[in-house]
């Protein structure tokens, strides 16, 4: 993929190693693994295959054990050197040098392992984004990035049953758990203390300022868009590839790059119809002259599918395997290309003060063994930014590290491995912005999930109010196709709609409806297929894979004799399911997909 011009400039300018902190080493890692415990026969500094690995006495019989994967080449004496310390950054390193390891970056995290004071440090990124897991048992403290390197021999996982009941109630664990036990996530914008004895304190380290005077609306959408195109700048894309679709969010980062002359070529994932998405991406890119890559999700990626779902289980931490197949896909089909991802993840979020995710996964737990559904009501997430008891400044700080995070762990977990997730809108600076917000004295009405959803749909067609809405009055600043290219349904950022757009939003509206399980939702499918449009929203076809691709396989995996050995499910009621959805036609998949995920966890983790 071709550079940006000025990669050049940002290497020259950069450095990763700051020239006073040379004693200490300092590696951008892919993913990491440390124990702190008892000791065990040494393991000296080693470099094979690609991974990495050290041993540090820190006390007469206890012992810092370090094992990562360097993002690029890693020279030797890095390793072999004598150091009092060594740090490890996993994610966009753009804030590395300025923060100096001395504070919590917006997008990446850093542990530092001080061999002299016996401590390790780390500082989770602000929004708890890329994820950083911490499990503790007697004597033993281990901090990792990737669960899958806990699952080692004779250190086996045991499934959280609250872990689980998330799963199933709403999609994803909640107050930082994971689906396993005595495993937790770090709260995001926190510090990890860890001494000899494998202790562990924590505090916050990041709130967002309250001490500056709130702005009007046209000051606070100059003082954003300046932290957005800062923010942008600063990111070394001279490896990177765009993520792009048809929506806001990285509409304004397009246009932020074509403001500053800076070329990037893009990717984006569709079904086997040509998506809106890939449509609008496509035509932006034509427009432009920049290479576009469209990775569909055909015949090629079904034949290996089973395949594709047991690897995103694994590398997102159990959390997620269907779902995420295609996002294994994607990334392979990209292999080599690059090794940054340049996205609008968080933009929701930060740049409207929206939601992700506002429906719950609501599976049958009926499945489950009687022991999880003893454990009473579910637990569910509070949507903090509406409640009419807080005021929206603090309300969108918790928004932004845990409405933000959590439903966001195991797609990052996949992403990361691939490929280091750059986000604008995730910036130190950008997070800090909205301290200034004109609405950071106000209260805000309670929350309801209609209203929340007849605001998406009102956004999908018609857009923000431009006076409320920096990243529409930067893109139409900039002028030209980038703002005048219809937006999701068919909106325009400079103003007005498309019809050609809204034609399009109308066809990928009633894509929506054939997704869904309203009455009159399979005969609409079936006349989408006629017409070609079928896929137009709907890039995943769960329901399609479930019955056209993974019917033995995912027999097998329920029905395997250590799942029915492991208490999880109730056996009748499992094998009840199966029959209804695959021998009856009654539409269950939320249900199976759902107890695929809790059972590839159990086998790629808990068992030997």
């Amino acid at each position: 993929m071709p550079a940006s011009h000025d990669a050049a400039r940002h290497r020259s300018t950069r450095s990763p190693v700051p020239e006073h902190q040379q004693a200490t080493a300092c590696v951008r890692v892919r993913s990491f693994a440390i124990v702190i415990g008892p000791a065990s026969p040494p393991v000296p500094a080693s470099t094979h295959g690609g991974d990495c690995s050290l041993s540090r006495m820190i006390g007469d019989d206890r012992q810092v054990t370090v094992r990562f994967l360097p993002d690029g080449e890693l020279a030797r004496p890095m390793l072999s050197r004598s150091s009092d310390s060594l740090t490890l950054v996993l994610g966009d390193d753009a804030e590395t040098s300025d923060l100096s390891g001395r504070a919590c970056m917006a997008n990446a995290l850093s542990v530092e392992c001080d061999f002299a004071r016996r401590t390790v440090r780390a500082f989770a990124s602000i929004v708890g984004l890329p994820p950083l897991f911490l499990r503790r048992s007697p004597g033993k403290t281990q901090l990792t990035s990737d669960i899958s390197l806990l699952a080692q021999p004779g250190e086996r996982l045991e499934l959280d049953q609250l872990g689980v009941l998330d799963l199933f109630r709403v999609g994803y664990p909640t107050e930082y758990r994971t689906l396993f036990k005595d495993v937790e996530l770090a709260p995001g914008g926190h510090e990890l203390r860890i001494d000899q004895h494998a202790a562990v304190t924590m505090r916050r380290a990041w709130r967002l300022p309250e001490s500056e005077q709130p702005l009007d609306w046209p000051a606070f959408l100059d003082h954003q868009a300046g932290a957005f195109k800062a923010a942008i700048r600063n990111l070394d894309l001279s490896a990177s590839f765009f993520a792009l679709t048809g929506g806001l969010d990285t509409r304004a980062i397009f246009a932020a790059l074509v403001s500053d002359r800076r070329t990037l070529s893009a990717a984006t994932l569709t079904g086997p119809t040509c998506s809106l998405d890939a449509r609008l991406a496509g035509a932006l890119c034509r427009s432009y002259a920049l290479p576009h890559h469209v990775v569909r999700l055909d015949a090629l990626f079904l034949a290996d599918l089973p395949a594709y779902v047991v690897a995103a289980s694994r590398l997102s931490g159990g959390l997620s395997s269907l779902e995420k197949a295609g996002e294994i896909y994607f990334y392979r089909q990209l292999d080599g290309t690059a090794n940054r991802e340049l996205s609008g993840e968080l933009g929701n979020q930060v740049g409207r003060q929206g939601f992700e995710g506002l429906s719950l996964r609501n599976a049958d737990e009926s499945i489950l063994e009687g022991g999880f559904r003893a454990l009473g009501p579910p637990c569910l997430p509070r949507k903090t930014l509406l409640q009419e008891t807080e005021s929206w400044h603090t309300a969108y700080q918790r928004l932004i590290q845990e409405e933000a995070t959590l439903p966001q762990v195991g797609n990052v977990c996949v992403g990361q491995h691939f490929a280091v997730q750059q986000r604008p809108y995730a910036s130190r600076a950008m997070l800090e912005s909205l301290g200034r917000s004109p609405l950071s004295a106000t209260l805000v009405g309670s929350f309801s999930a209609p209203k929340a959803r007849w605001r998406d749909l009102r956004h999908r067609v018609l857009g923000e109010p431009i006076e409320r809405s920096f990243q529409r009055k930067l893109i139409s600043e900039v002028g030209g196709y980038v703002a005048s290219c219809p937006i999701n349904w068919g909106w325009r950022a400079r103003g007005g709609v498309s019809l050609g757009g809204l034609a399009l939003g109308a066809m990928a509206f009633a894509d929506v409806v054939a997704s869904s399980s309203y009455p009159g939702a399979r005969m609409l499918r079936m006349m989408l297929r006629c017409t070609g449009t079928r896929g137009l929203h709907e890039t995943k076809a769960y329901r399609d894979w479930l019955d056209r691709g993974l019917e033995d396989f995912v027999r097998d995996t329920l029905r395997s004799r250590s799942l029915r050995e492991s208490g999880l499910f109730d056996t009748l009621a499992l094998h009840r399911l199966l029959h209804e959805h695959y021998d009856l036609g009654q539409d269950r998949h939320r249900t199976i997909i759902a107890a695929l995920d809790v059972g590839l966890a159990h086998e790629l983790f808990c068992t030997a």
